[in-house]
């Protein structure tokens, strides 16, 4: 009979250890479910969060505020609070994951790491990847396709858009692999979005052929010193005409400064001769000539930079416009194109030429 009951019990233990993952289950569960928000869902959640805190502090330390003073203030720790939210949520899932870790014999250091790796390797949706370029991993179409496939399929789960970036070099097959992924599947030709389209003209041609087909296409701003392009003319004027003259719907291409990133030449050999860093001023300088140099109108090479770049992304609702609802990102711009006032979601990051925030690295 002692032996009938020990077996019973292991029986019972075994059955109700899988039992143990539930609580882990549960709180995976709250972060997808909080994942799948859309932007404005997530912003607008945070955005009550950061209130009522400040609505409490303001009643711990007899603080009469206002509104107005509410806004300001749940404007300030609205980031804060975001990363904390998401900081608790892997917190409170790295403890309900320690359980049945610990149930299943995991021990000390173990468990912790097994946790930690598990909680804070973040969740990631999205693709950048190098292709027809001599640093690029050189996969084929097949593999594009099925990149394209789980981008795409994990945008349409996560209520997001789901695109690849596709940083283009100067190689042979330019952009025939995206052409290729097309032709043989249903993939929305959205879901790859090439930058570095100046690279060569004949890249360029590619990309008005994948922009007149629906597609975006992001070109890079020359480099400019002091206003002045540091090859002595500027060939975007042109490289838009063109585009016009082809017929391409010019709202499908965009502009980036690719600021901050590295830069790089090479030899014939493939061996690198230079490298820096490219200035992120390069994007209103660019916008500038484009006027200034290209005789654009400023409403339409405003375009390139703002409402293309939003409606690109899927986030025209909030950014690239002035519009009520939208993230009140304005810039005031003199008639001599000098910036006078920047807002960035409603708060003036430089008022008559003047910088009022500066990064943590930022000095005169």
């Amino acid at each position: 009979m002692k032996y009938f009951w020990l077996t019973i019990k292991k029986m019972f233990r075994f059955l109700l250890k899988p039992l143990s993952f539930v609580p882990a289950l549960c709180v995976m569960y709250m972060i997808f479910s909080f994942s799948a928000q859309t932007a404005d869902e997530s912003g607008q959640l945070s955005m009550l969060v950061s209130e009522k805190v400040v609505l409490l502090l303001g009643k711990l330390t007899s603080g009469n505020l206002d509104t107005a003073q509410v806004g300001v203030y749940a404007d300030e720790i609205h980031f804060l609070v975001r990363k904390m939210a998401h900081f608790s949520e892997y917190l409170l899932l790295g403890l309900t994951l320690s359980l049945p870790l610990y149930v299943y014999r995991l021990r000390g250091f173990w468990l912790v790491l097994a946790a930690g790796l598990f909680c804070f390797v973040d969740e990631i949706m999205g693709l950048k990847l190098a292709l027809s370029d001599h640093r690029a991993p050189n996969i084929s179409v097949d593999e594009l396709i099925r990149l394209g496939s789980d981008v795409r399929t994990a945008g349409m789960i996560g209520g997001k858009p789901g695109f690849i970036v596709l940083h283009m070099g100067s190689g042979k097959k330019k952009l025939g692999p995206v052409f290729e992924a097309l032709a043989e599947t249903d993939i929305p030709v959205k879901t790859f979005q090439p930058t570095h389209m100046s690279r060569n003209h004949e890249l360029y041609l590619d990309g008005l052929k994948l922009a007149k087909m629906g597609g975006y296409i992001d070109i890079t701003c020359e480099d400019f010193v002091n206003g002045e392009p540091v090859i002595g003319h500027d060939p975007m004027p042109a490289l838009l005409e063109e585009a016009k003259a082809a017929d391409v719907p010019m709202d499908h291409i965009t502009f980036s400064s690719d600021g901050q990133g590295s830069w790089s030449s090479y030899d014939e050999a493939g061996m690198l001769k230079e490298i820096g860093v490219t200035d992120v001023g390069n994007m209103y300088a660019q916008m500038c000539s484009l006027v200034t140099r290209g005789g654009f109108d400023f409403a339409e090479a405003l375009t390139y930079f703002t409402s293309n770049v939003a409606k690109a992304l899927e986030i025209e609702k909030k950014k690239g416009h002035i519009v009520a609802g939208a993230d009140a990102d304005i810039l005031l711009i003199k008639d001599d194109l000098t910036l006078d006032t920047v807002i960035a979601g409603g708060r003036k990051m430089m008022e008559g030429g003047t910088l009022l925030v500066r990064g943590t690295y930022e000095h005169d």
